[in-house]
């Protein structure tokens, strides 16, 4: 399956903000901003940094253990657009939180799924499942749980323990698959029981939308 993905090294724009529009300093410098007009609240963004860091390798790492291909491992981080130039999302310093988008521009690779099937009511709803949850803690046990499944995937551990391993809601993408499972009562994937940025990259219930950069006024 072609992944639809927008890169920092992707010069071309197909528009222009008008020279009102705000937006941080950081922003103006890096001379583009996603055209947000083809995003919709309830669709979940998934992020990949352009230059490998140490804890992005960890999670492309791991995701390849549980089979994923490199192209659904490369996907490190997951986060639900909320619309505004804002997305919810579960990060390890900070929890659950409701934060500018500003901040993924630039660095990363970006990609955005949606399940075109959704009403409009329901991506809402996906988005206000998802911010009912503001300001938990991040899952670490949910994520060294997930790495301990991918070991014993990879015969590492015993294959027994995985049935025992439950993650919940408080990881990124879990807390994606969790508002979307909630409100559309449909599954990501049925096959696990629970869910990593690839899994949601993977899944065949979501299709990509096409992104472009938009130029930004000095």
């Amino acid at each position: 399956m072609t992944q639809l993905v927008l890169s920092p090294d992707d010069n071309s724009t197909t528009g222009s903000f008008p020279q009102s529009t705000r937006f941080p300093d950081r922003i103006r410098k890096f001379g583009r901003f996603i055209d947000t007009q083809v995003l919709e609240p309830g669709d979940v963004m998934l992020f990949a940094d352009a230059r490998p860091t140490v804890l992005g390798n960890l999670i492309v790492s791991t995701q390849k253990k549980l089979q994923f291909s490199q192209d659904d491992s490369r996907w490190t981080h997951v986060a639900i657009y909320a619309g505004e130039e804002h997305i919810c999302e579960a990060v390890v310093q900070g929890g659950i939180r409701y934060h500018p988008l500003h901040d993924y521009i630039g660095a990363r690779l970006i990609r955005v799924r949606r399940d075109n099937s959704l009403a409009v009511d329901q991506r809402y709803r996906i988005v206000i499942r998802a911010m009912t949850q503001l300001r938990q803690q991040y899952g670490y046990l949910s994520a060294l749980k997930i790495w301990r499944a991918a070991f014993a995937s990879a015969g590492f551990f015993s294959r027994s323990i995985v049935p025992l391993i439950y993650p919940r809601n408080l990881v990124c993408s879990q807390l994606f698959a969790d508002a979307y499972g909630a409100v559309t009562q449909k599954m990501l994937d049925s096959s696990f029981a629970f869910f990593t940025p690839a899994h949601v990259s993977a899944t065949t219930k979501l299709i990509d939308v096409q992104l472009h950069w938009w130029r930004v006024p000095p």
